[in-house]
């Protein structure tokens, strides 16, 4: 008797021998149920009658069927005979090539259940890191979902170049996964300063969030710093003046720099460093006469700061509102010829105060 379990092809449906009586199939699912490793079966007639359950002179009928030529036989061994008569039994004669095929099917089925098992242990601490930082929550149609059945999207596809980051993971249905195009990125990613996750451990997740955590209330900080000290060279709605038409602000002054021709223009939303330089003058010089007479005319007239000397360089206004540089150009350093060519060095040194 076998110890180990059959597996029924559904192509034996399509068998020649699944056109003969149901005593003949019944037979036939009894003895491969019967066969050894080798395709063995080992029983005498009424053994196997007691087997399948149905009269001898049936199942004689039937292993008479299974010894006869098939010409229709889709196995070509043995002239398509379905069984050999051997000592004690009869032998399968196609049951190592179904077999091979089993076992191959085996193996596959083993390898895709390590495969997940490796998988869960891996994705446990990436689900939960993603299920901290945006929730139980779909990124694709944005909404709720239960997060432990929740599918691992790439937020950018990982055929358009995609990386492998704990930045680039969402949440997502399975439906919505599905209907999302390789070529539609989906959102922005977010957390960009994240580390890769290609090479890390998962079990070092914990230690790289709290990192990026710190680092994000570091920015936070240095920035409010910097919003500080330029609101405190700006002047306030109620200040004397900050309604005058005569007294400069920061957004006339980038104005009237743009109209220079030759400098390097600013755009329209500087860094926050270059308003509290400029905030920083006017807070020393408000009045627009002021800048008009003493500053805009000298460095108009400097061909040195428009870009118009050998010097490959343009003047920029966070330049210009340094106080060493602003110094300069109200003495008339950069009119003339000599001094152009005198103050070169200094001039390009002290480009970044």
């Amino acid at each position: 008797m076998s110890v180990t379990f059959t597996k029924l092809f559904a192509s034996i449906t399509e068998s020649t021998v699944w056109m003969q009586p149901d005593h003949t199939r019944l037979v036939w699912i009894t003895m491969l149920a019967m066969a050894d490793r080798r395709g063995r079966v080992f029983a005498s007639i009424p053994g196997l009658a007691h087997r399948a359950r149905i009269d001898v002179d049936l199942t004689q009928s039937a292993i008479k069927t299974f010894l006869e030529p098939d010409e229709y036989s889709r196995s070509p061994e043995s002239e398509g005979r379905r069984i050999l008569a051997i000592d004690g039994g009869w032998r399968l004669v196609n049951h190592d090539k179904y077999r091979a095929l089993r076992d191959e099917e085996a193996i596959k089925e083993s390898k895709r259940k390590y495969i997940n098992t490796r998988r869960a242990k891996e994705v446990g601490p990436i689900r939960d890191y993603i299920k901290r930082r945006d929730g139980s929550r779909c990124g694709i149609c944005a909404r709720d979902m239960d997060a432990s059945v929740a599918e691992i999207d790439h937020i950018i596809p990982k055929i358009l170049g995609g990386p492998d980051d704990l930045n680039n993971y969402q949440f997502s249905h399975s439906a919505c996964n599905k209907k999302k195009s390789a070529c539609q990125t989906g959102h922005p990613p977010r957390h960009s300063s994240m580390p890769s996750l290609h090479g890390l451990h998962v079990d070092k997740v914990e230690k790289v969030d709290t990192m990026q955590r710190q680092r994000q209330r570091q920015r936070q900080r240095a920035d409010s710093e910097v919003k500080k000290r330029v609101l405190r060279n700006t002047p306030k709605e109620n200040d004397p003046g900050v309604n005058d038409p005569l007294c400069a602000t920061v957004d006339w002054v980038m104005f009237r720099w743009n109209e220079i021709e030759g400098v390097k223009h600013i755009n329209e939303d500087p860094p926050l460093e270059t308003k509290k330089r400029i905030a920083a003058r006017i807070s020393e010089h408000p009045k627009k006469a002021w800048w008009d007479d003493k500053f805009f005319s000298r460095v108009g007239a400097s061909e040195y700061l428009c870009g118009k000397s050998n010097v490959e360089w343009k003047a920029t206004l966070d330049w210009a509102c340094g106080p060493k540089n602003m110094t300069k150009i109200l003495n008339d350093l950069y009119l003339t010829t000599q001094r152009k060519a005198d103050g070169a060095g200094v001039l390009l040194g002290e480009e970044s105060q």
